[in-house]
């Protein structure tokens, strides 16, 4: 497995929504069942009811071609007498063509009860297209009419929201291997990165979950305190022969 993808760039990316006319989608009611909160990368959003639909595509998601992603979906459910239970959808226009409709842009599809956050993992293509591009989310009530929702549907129970994700390409590094206990060890409990061999080492980067470098020293020690008022994303150690190894750590709360 290849694990360059996990260095983050150290660019800033500048955002800028594709040009295109996506097609419409929504539902008439959200008084029983709306999308309360939407998480991807460095998107934590509780966006709450919105009359069926909401474009939220000025909140952008950085992720890197060729890596996975978590996202997470909570429902907000107002039901009194009736078990919920939903069609969630999720599509990546990851061409840029303007639709949700190329093969592997479904990037998520299920169908749940209750009112509990659902979690996945997309895999990002690294063959789709860098930029900035759009991201849909569909939840519709299943029985409405037990028909499976499309991404240009308007339906009566549920809601649609759209986000952008910036679809970056990763470094061209290709040495860059992955931190494992051999080389060192980062403890959730005390937040210390334990490093077996230091003195292999010359440079230590932190990244926060946007890509930007949060801190580094080249004054390494067995054992480093990391920065606990950060959200540190990936932390990356470079060797005297300037090989690179990078570990993602996940977002603790």
């Amino acid at each position: 497995m290849n694990f360059f993808y996990l260095l983050f760039s150290l660019s800033l990316f500048t955002v800028s929504v594709s040009a295109q006319n996506y097609c419409s989608s929504s539902a008439n009611f959200t008084t029983f069942e709306w999308i309360e909160k939407v998480q991807i990368a460095n998107i934590i959003h509780q966006s709450g009811e919105n009359n069926g639909y909401a474009d939220f595509t000025n909140y952008t998601a950085n992720v890197f071609r060729g890596a996975p992603v978590t996202l997470r979906l909570t429902p907000g459910i107002s039901m009194n007498n009736q078990t919920a239970h939903e069609y969630w959808r999720v599509w990546i226009d990851y061409n840029h063509d303007g639709d949700f409709s190329d093969p592997n842009e479904l990037v998520f599809s299920t169908d749940a009860e209750g009112d509990a956050m659902l979690q996945t993992n997309i895999d990002i293509p690294y063959s789709s297209t860098p930029g900035v591009t759009r991201m849909r989310i569909t939840m519709k009530f299943v029985n409405e009419d037990n028909i499976e929702p499309s991404p240009c549907d308007d339906f009566l129970y549920g809601e649609v929201e759209d986000y952008s994700v910036n679809l970056q390409t990763p470094p061209t590094a290709d040495n860059v291997i992955a931190i494992d206990k051999d080389i060192a060890y980062y403890s959730y409990e005390t937040g210390e990165l334990n490093i077996k061999n230091p003195f292999d080492f010359k440079l230590l980067q932190l990244y926060n979950l946007n890509g930007q470098l949060i801190y580094k020293t080249d004054r390494l020690l067995q054992k480093t305190q990391l920065p606990k008022n950060q959200a540190i994303g990936i932390v990356v150690l470079t060797d005297l022969n300037n090989q690179a190894y990078a570990k993602k750590l996940p977002i603790i709360k």
